[in-house]
């Protein structure tokens, strides 16, 4: 008489073989999510830092200087810096924006643009 099905061994090895494979899924989808995440931190930065620029260039007249602000976008907290300095162009400056999550210290994005105009 022939003996059909799986031996004990070859049910536990293909388990772990699953297990094993499962295990790399579950890993690859956490990254995933982790990669969205910060993904959407930045792009939320991003919009949160040309705001602050297009207040800078609708300003009448820019004050070379620093300046720093706070801003809640879609339940988020950041925090900027705006530096306007001059440039070899005379009456033409650069605006750089900085945008970090509250109370950390890594930058998520930064935005540079120019504007022509006048100095306080």
């Amino acid at each position: 008489m022939k003996d059909s099905g799986f031996t004990l061994i070859e049910v536990i090895a293909a388990l772990m073989i699953f297990s094993v494979g499962i295990i790399g899924l579950i890993n690859m989808n956490t990254q995933s999510v982790r990669t969205v995440n910060i993904l959407e931190d930045r792009f939320v930065a991003g919009v949160v830092a040309d705001n602050v620029i297009v207040e800078a260039r609708r300003e009448q007249r820019l004050e070379i200087g620093s300046s720093q602000g706070q801003e809640t976008s879609l339940g988020r907290e950041f925090e900027w810096s705006r530096d306007i300095t001059s440039t070899e162009m005379e009456n033409f400056f650069r605006i750089t924006v900085r945008v970090r999550h509250a109370g950390k210290d890594g930058v998520l994005i930064e935005r540079t643009a120019y504007r022509k105009g006048g100095e306080t």
